[in-house]
């Protein structure tokens, strides 16, 4: 038999197959580089490089490893809390949908950015703390996920500015950010319960008082967040007003990637 290894036209576009030899190159290189495509450009889905270094390989093979909702319920007697709150979360998404317009939609992304810009620059700062209290695959997951929070904070703030009016904007913004404060602590009492529950500590009173501590007293990241949380509400207010590139250098020299560049205030 002969074996082939020219290009053929595609049937449907009419653009040439790739052969075996070509697509394992493509996959070698794809092993290498990945934030590139096959065809050299930087992969819009892959923005994060650091993602796919053997840094973070413990991280993966945390993930992976993890039980299934299926195993978890057999072994416990209780469904998978994530799988629960993951749940929740769909739902309330799907019900903003349906109930808000889209801009309206928009200002509940701006304002959820603005809580995790905020609780990421906390994290970002306490680090050490952190650090003290985490496996290493969780600590380096969790600061690699402030950062990117940090790298972005500002998007969708300069999106909704951009449509709108600077009356109707102030309004959406401060709309947005009281709905998302009502929501954001109501879901995250759930949260709690459900993972506390997974323990059989849901109706612990020590449970619930150890973690009203450590929210809001000692390290208390939602106490420190309090003012960073009312500037929202200055009408001249811009998320690069809060300015830490310097930890987010921090982290990048670290890991030996480049510093963040912040796009001026709009």
């Amino acid at each position: 038999m002969i074996k082939r290894e020219d290009s053929e036209p595609d049937r449907d576009g009419g653009r040439p197959r790739r052969t075996r030899n070509e697509a394992r190159n493509d996959e070698t290189d794809a092993s290498t580089n990945p934030s590139r495509t096959a065809s050299g450009d930087r992969n819009p889905v892959l923005p994060y490089p650091y993602l796919h270094e053997r840094r973070l390989l413990p991280v993966k093979a945390a993930l992976l490893s993890h039980p299934g909702s299926d195993r978890y319920e057999c072994a416990t007697g209780i469904p998978d809390p994530m799988e629960k709150i993951e749940k929740r979360s769909r739902r309330m998404i799907k019900l903003m949908r349906i109930l808000m317009p889209p801009r309206a939609q928009l200002g509940q992304t701006v304002a959820l950015e603005h809580f995790t810009a905020i609780l990421a620059d906390n994290l970002l700062k306490d680090h050490e703390m952190f650090r003290e209290h985490a496996a290493p695959e969780e600590y380096e997951l969790w600061m690699w996920h402030a950062v990117e929070e940090t790298e972005h904070k500002a998007v969708t703030f300069d999106v909704l500015k951009a449509v709108s009016s600077k009356p109707v904007f102030y309004l959406n913004r401060v709309r947005a950010l009281v709905m998302t404060t009502i929501f954001f602590n109501i879901n995250l009492f759930f949260h709690l319960r459900d993972l506390l529950k997974a323990d059989g500590l849901q109706w612990s009173p020590r449970a619930w008082a150890r973690l009203f501590r450590y929210l809001w007293v000692e390290p208390g990241p939602l106490r420190r967040s309090i003012p960073a949380y009312l500037d929202w509400f200055r009408p001249s207010f811009h998320p690069w007003q809060h300015d830490n590139r310097d930890l987010v250098a921090a982290w990048k020299a670290e890991h030996d990637e480049d510093e963040l560049q912040a796009a001026p205030a709009a």
